[in-house]
């Protein structure tokens, strides 16, 4: 991997948009991806099951910091595309798309075919695409222009986007190496591929992310102690470890809803040792 991928890949990584987005909204993204498949795996997809699947893909995952919708232009392509096709179409449509026996290149070039009778209009890649990760995550990837690019800025030897079945396969292997090679996972891709060209510092720049700004804490003597009164309440041990305590201080914060410190539980650690050093045994 290039020094300047290494770069890009460790500034995202300790960016603190990053550390928002894994700790408050991956998990719901996660869910709402694994409903969605609950919903693809229906033997007859209609209207009504596609537009509940395009509602829970497109939630503002990380409204704190970003209040836009997760795809944008992507929903609003499939919204147009199913509001304008019959029930028996858009059917044939996701029964081609998930079909066994036909390549993925296949599936890309035939549904993008405006003289195919399977094809719909603004269905495009992007949602052919993004029903063949909701199938199956460790072997698709979402694809549409932005994307490519961004993948194109870490890997130059990729040709411009051009739309055809034979690059997405080069896309696909080219991004599942790079989150191999980088321990990111498939559900996190499409957001890796939107930040890590817009990644310049530790901290991010407020005046590019509309003024919002993400506060991160780290826990105070106070917080140690409430957490170990909790834990002890509800359990008969008198002695708590203090992995366990840790454990419930970062239970307590998600609760509020608050973030911690990237290396909070490194600190913390440090912290307890100095706040109860003439009692540090109790925990």
């Amino acid at each position: 991997m290039s020094t300047d991928l290494q770069e890009k890949v460790c500034r995202l990584k300790k960016s603190e948009y990053y550390t928002y987005f894994k700790m408050s909204a991956l998990t719901n993204k996660e869910t709402n991806e694994e409903l969605a498949k609950i919903i693809l795996d229906k033997e007859i997809i209609t209207r009504i099951e596609a537009k509940e699947i395009w509602r829970l893909v497109n939630e503002p995952y990380t409204a704190k910091y970003d209040k836009r919708k997760w795809f944008g232009q992507l929903y609003a392509n499939g919204v147009r595309a199913f509001d304008n096709a019959d029930d028996k179409k858009i059917t044939n449509w996701f029964d081609f798309v998930l079909s066994n026996g036909t390549t993925t290149e296949n599936k890309i070039d035939s549904l993008t075919d405006s003289n195919n009778p399977r094809s719909i209009k603004y269905a495009n890649v992007g949602l052919i695409t993004l029903i063949l990760y909701l199938n199956d995550k460790s072997a698709h990837s979402i694809w549409f222009e932005g994307q490519h690019e961004a993948l194109r800025t870490l890997f130059p030897a990729i040709d411009r986007f051009n739309g055809v079945g034979a690059q997405y396969v080069e896309f696909n292997k080219t991004l599942k190496d790079f989150a191999k090679n980088n321990a990111f996972s498939h559900t996190e891709l499409d957001f890796v591929l939107s930040q890590i060209n817009k990644t310049t510092s530790v901290t991010p720049n407020p005046a590019k992310q509309d003024h919002v700004q993400i506060k991160v804490f780290l826990p105070t003597k106070e917080d140690v102690d409430a957490a170990e009164l909790k834990l002890r309440k509800t359990s008969s041990v008198e002695k708590t470890d203090i992995e366990t305590v840790l454990n419930q201080v970062k239970q307590d914060f998600e609760k509020a809803d608050k973030l911690l410190k990237e290396n909070w539980r490194d600190i913390t650690k440090q912290n307890i040792l100095i706040w109860f050093s003439n009692n540090y045994n109790r925990i």
